[in-house]
């Protein structure tokens, strides 16, 4: 008697919510969502009447498991790139289910080059304590994050050293939690604050017109 075997050939399993770029069922679906969710009022500005901002953030939330309306309620674009908000940083650690506890640790003596934060957690499979980069004002002017236009660091550098400290431990112990993209502060301390941007009238003499010609421009 020969004897049959039933072979199980496992294949790679793709999360179901997993926006698939070269599926056009699944993209033609999910720009559909898109659609609908641009119309919604809840939704910040910059996702207002723009599906393919939206559709960018359906599959930020795909990949990092965070639901949509967080994505699109902390996702920023600053200078045409995007950026996470740094209070996200921080949740999307506490979120990972990596370390039992994370906090913040002030370091260095107040008034000094070497006043700053770090980042502390504990390590929820080893129990190690993991320490995060120091973030201190030798760091800052190193770097001339305090000089660039729109800089928070002279208004709330406390909320800033948090901040930063939080991306950095991110970047350097889960770098998987922010997908690789930076946090709107990092952005702005390395590129600089939206510019402003100006509306002009223009009126063409002789040529009626319906109404003013309105034209924005940017000013550094």
């Amino acid at each position: 008697m020969s004897e049959v075997t039933n072979e199980v050939v496992k294949q790679e399993e793709v999360p179901v919510n997993q926006l698939q770029y070269t599926n056009a069922d699944s993209m033609n679906a999910a720009y559909k969502n898109a659609m609908v969710l641009a119309k919604s009022d809840l939704v910040p500005e910059m996702y207002k009447n723009r599906p393919e901002n939206v559709l960018l953030a359906i599959d930020m939330a795909s990949r990092t498991g965070f639901s949509l309306m967080q994505v699109m309620q902390n996702l920023y674009i600053v200078r045409g790139r995007p950026g996470w908000s740094g209070s996200f940083c921080m949740s999307a650690i506490k979120a990972s289910g990596l370390y039992e506890w994370v906090k913040y640790v002030k370091v260095g003596e107040p008034g000094t080059d070497s006043e700053g934060y770090m980042v502390q957690a504990k390590d929820r499979t080893t129990g190690e304590v993991v320490n995060g980069p120091v973030v201190d004002w030798a760091t800052v002017k190193a770097y001339g994050w305090h000089s660039k236009p729109g800089s928070q660091w002279k208004m709330a550098p406390d909320l800033m050293f948090r901040y930063r400290a939080a991306a950095f431990f991110a970047r350097t112990e889960c770098p998987e939690v922010l997908q690789g993209v930076q946090t709107q502060e990092e952005l702005r301390d390395t590129y600089g604050d939206e510019p402003k941007k100006q509306k002009t009238k223009i009126t063409l003499d002789g040529v009626k017109q319906p109404e003013d010609i309105v034209v924005e421009s940017e000013v550094e």
